[in-house]
């Protein structure tokens, strides 16, 4: 071969590397998906052609503009029960299965298969948790993946693209963990409810209580998001509970001090802040529960 095509055949290889590098480098760097706020929902965004996923909507105003962008069905995997009436009012389909903040069980990962099958694989859906972040997202992946609609690498992608934070580890071992059934397993699944109940009160203190001990003042250094997360999501369920409307107004807004605290140390974990200010609003959030209990319960 004459140094004159060699030169030509190292080019072309030269080339073909490159294009290589940039198509690896392009797939492991996916823009992130751009959320919008639309009419009662702050966070609504595209997780595939017919998934959409976001926050818990506000009021009618927003189940309405969920109908007019052609929403059939609407998935809740937040602890708080949909709007069933409202939505099914407006024709559309709805079903709750409620995840939390870690692992996911193998019931709710075939749960969620269910009802993106019942969907429809050409139906627009809405899944949506209560902020729109982690839960909605983890909980597309795992459908998807448990139907067949995308490979674990798609859904593990499209999940991070949407937001789902890193510091919920157990939400990602479930989407990795996830597998896919077969079709006759998935058609032979039980609908999911249209609402379950959230916990009662006295079984919301002991979770309340549970998580506490997770967010053990002597150990800072093992604290989860995750953790504060479900503990905001506890007292924020509490506060809707309908016994606190027979309650002092003082309960109520202890109550909603509580979820704030419990709430910001979410944040700070999962921004990872210093364990100074940790262990100062988990001090804070002591300080409110024993308050409340000695008020209220004691």
């Amino acid at each position: 071969m004459s140094r004159h095509n060699l030169l030509n055949t190292a080019l072309r290889l030269l080339t073909v590397l490159v294009a290589s590098l940039v198509i690896v480098m392009l797939a492991g760097t996916s823009p992130p998906i751009t959320p919008e706020k639309i009419s009662g929902i702050d966070r609504y965004l595209q997780f595939d052609d017919f998934i959409f996923c976001g926050a818990q909507p506000k009021n009618e105003l927003a189940l309405d503009e969920l109908k007019k962008r052609g929403i059939k069905t609407i998935i809740c995997v937040d602890g708080t029960q949909p709007q069933v009436a409202a939505i099914q009012e407006r024709e559309m389909n709805v079903m709750h299965v409620p995840l939390g903040y870690g692992i996911t069980t193998s019931e709710q990962r075939m749960q969620l298969a269910a009802a993106l099958h019942l969907a429809g694989h050409e139906s627009p859906i809405y899944i949506h948790c209560h902020h729109g972040y982690h839960r909605s997202g983890a909980a597309a992946a795992i459908a998807s993946i448990a139907t067949g609609r995308l490979t674990h690498q798609q859904a593990l992608d499209r999940m991070k693209r949407s937001g789902t934070s890193p510091a919920y580890h157990g939400l990602w071992k479930s989407v990795r963990d996830t597998k896919r059934l077969e079709l006759h397993v998935i058609e032979a699944l039980k609908p999911p409810p249209t609402a379950l109940p959230a916990m009662g009160m006295v079984a919301s203190m002991l979770k309340a209580e549970e998580l506490m001990d997770q967010l053990d003042p002597a150990k800072p250094e093992k604290w989860e998001a995750q953790d504060a997360a479900q503990l905001a999501d506890v007292f924020r369920q509490l506060r809707q509970n309908a016994m606190i409307e027979s309650s002092p107004a003082s309960f109520a807004s202890q109550m909603t001090h509580t979820f704030e605290l419990a709430n910001a140390l979410e944040t700070r974990l999962a921004s990872k802040n210093k364990h100074d200010d940790l262990m100062a609003i988990r001090n804070r959030l002591a300080m409110s529960c024993q308050a409340c209990h000695a008020s209220h319960r004691n």
